[in-house]
């Protein structure tokens, strides 16, 4: 019954997103981060619809190249260069590697669904709606853990999904959308949509802490810091976050405090050490690889992994040569992009990232006195502290190439070209003894 009902919306969505590119573009940024397949059975379980909502809104694209205007700067750049790095390191990997592929074809989607997003949600509705859609799309997971570990009196585990990844990846995407929901609640118009997305932020806070995540902890600390040198409203900050850390202390059983604990033991951990080891190798593929690595997940193939494993042991000055252990993940967007495209794709990935943040910072410079565009000097700084939460959680994680990720990067782009040709707008229309602040 589930299937069938699901069905049946899908014989409007479908057409909607040929009809109209726009609609095509959320629906596919909803079934890249939502995933619907995981909540059916039979045969739409298998059902590929992130490819037929990606093939009808690239058709609707080429039917009606009107309402798609595309334009390059730099973060355009950035992102295609980092893309050719990829399409070589893919190209002199050591064998042919099955997730690598997979990974491979799913950061040439998400380069498309980029070049869509900027090139056709270029108005201030649509790029709300890319927001609202990003933060329901994730927050329906999160919701339903909160709800599932609140049901169960802390019994639940949270074990995250093909999406998101484990619970950590489940923190790192319940921390992004925190800032973002704060946005959605203040710019909304109907009241209602307001209330719910307040609420949401609060479940979002929650979410983040029944993953029991360490890395998604040091994360929450850092964007509520943020959020709290930014308030206007520090003391109403500071009473609010009482109340929410005073109810964390009776609701969050003891086994959540000895898992944060554990962060100052990390040097010692087995779980750590494996990592660090994983480290290692990322950083002796990059020496020899410079240019390339090793390919898309490269050291967590035998092919790779048996050739610089041997070599870890005293490299870097922690001694790991009496830990054996198989190909894992490098669980650092960092050591991940290192290991996989080399130092040449890590400087263009931190690039990427500090422009990000420095575009953000220009938005809201830019926009900050002009009132018609207060909306988006809002937006820039969320989408800031969104990214920091990125950035710190995901430095002890594998989600350098997490779609969510390249959403917000494709906002931060149209973002920024739309309040320059606004801001430009302004300055022409302004008689010239008016002036117009800049």
């Amino acid at each position: 019954m589930r299937d069938l009902i699901f069905a049946c919306f899908w014989v409007v969505l479908f057409p909607a997103a040929f009809l109209s590119a726009h609609i095509g573009v959320l629906l596919w940024i909803w079934v890249s981060l939502a995933v619907p397949n995981l909540l059916l059975y039979d045969l739409l379980a298998d059902f590929p619809f992130n490819k037929v909502v990606a093939g009808l809104t690239i058709l609707s694209i080429c039917f009606h190249p009107k309402n798609f205007k595309l334009y390059f700067d730099k973060i355009t750049a950035l992102y295609i260069t980092f893309l050719l790095v990829g399409v070589v390191s893919q190209w002199m990997s050591f064998a042919n590697f099955t997730l690598g592929d997979e990974l491979f074809q799913k950061v040439i989607k998400e380069f498309v669904l980029f070049i869509c997003i900027i090139g056709v949600m270029n108005t201030r509705h649509r790029l709300h709606m890319v927001v609202v859609i990003f933060c329901i799309a994730i927050g329906l997971e999160v919701a339903f853990e909160t709800a599932a570990y609140v049901a169960t009196g802390g019994g639940h585990r949270v074990v995250g999904n093909v999406s998101f990844g484990d619970n950590n990846g489940l923190a790192l995407v319940a921390l992004m959308i925190v800032p973002l929901s704060i946005y959605v609640a203040k710019y909304s118009g109907d009241p209602r949509m307001q209330k719910a997305f307040k609420f949401f932020t609060f479940g979002c806070v929650a979410g983040v802490v029944i993953t029991f995540s360490r890395g998604g902890f040091i994360g929450l600390v850092a964007i509520l810091a943020v959020m709290f040198w930014r308030s206007d409203k520090k003391f109403l900050f500071f009473a609010l976050a009482a109340v929410v850390l005073v109810a964390g202390l009776i609701l969050v059983p003891a086994a959540w405090f000895e898992r944060i604990d554990s962060i100052k033991d990390a040097d010692s951990s087995l779980s750590f050490l494996g990592r660090v080891i994983a480290w290692k190798v990322s950083v002796l593929v990059a020496l020899d690889r410079p240019f390339y690595g090793s390919g898309f997940h490269g050291i967590q193939s035998h092919a790779v992994w048996d050739i610089y494993f041997p070599l870890s042991g005293t490299f870097g000055g922690i001694d790991t040569s009496g830990i054996d252990t198989p190909p894992r993940a490098a669980h650092s967007i960092f050591f991940e992009v290192l290991g996989d495209l080399g130092f040449l794709g890590l400087f263009i990935y931190l690039t990427i990232l500090a422009t990000l943040l420095l575009t953000c910072r220009s938005i809201a410079k830019r926009c900050k006195s002009i009132a018609s565009l207060g909306w988006a000097w809002n937006l820039a700084r969320q989408l800031e502290i969104s990214l920091i939460g990125f950035i710190v959680a995901g430095s002890a994680l594998s989600e350098a190439y997490f779609e969510g990720f390249w959403v917000l990067a494709a906002v931060i782009s149209a973002l920024d070209h739309l309040t320059r040709k606004e801001q430009a707008a302004l300055i022409k229309d302004t008689p010239a003894y008016l002036g117009v602040a800049t």
